[in-house]
């Protein structure tokens, strides 16, 4: 299949160099966590080191779910991207979210 990259973060390297690579954390595995200071929100760490990356790559994330996962945000906020990881804070609009409803 043909990539073509419009542009990105860093210099393109020689061709051929771009990848995609997906995954999910799992339905009902992904590891919440806590935000710190009980802000309200959870966060998981994403293990992306089975990718192979020599770049750090651009990330792009979704949340699936059975209801009110529209009321969340902040999932597509990536942060500390690494060449085998990065990280996802999620916060309800209003109020907090635990593990039972994470999952």
């Amino acid at each position: 299949a043909d990539i073509t990259i419009l542009n990105g973060e860093e210099q393109n390297g020689p061709a051929p160099c771009a990848k995609v690579c997906s995954g999910t954390t799992g339905r009902t595995t992904t590891q919440w966590v806590k935000t710190p200071f009980d802000l309200g929100g959870m966060y998981t760490d994403v293990d992306i080191s089975r990718c192979g990356f020599v770049r750090i790559p651009s990330v792009t994330t979704s949340l699936e779910g059975i209801g009110d996962q529209w009321r969340v945000v902040g999932i597509t906020s990536v942060y500390s991207t690494t060449l085998t990881d990065f990280r996802v804070f999620v916060m309800p609009q209003h109020g907090h979210i635990d593990e039972q409803h994470a999952r």
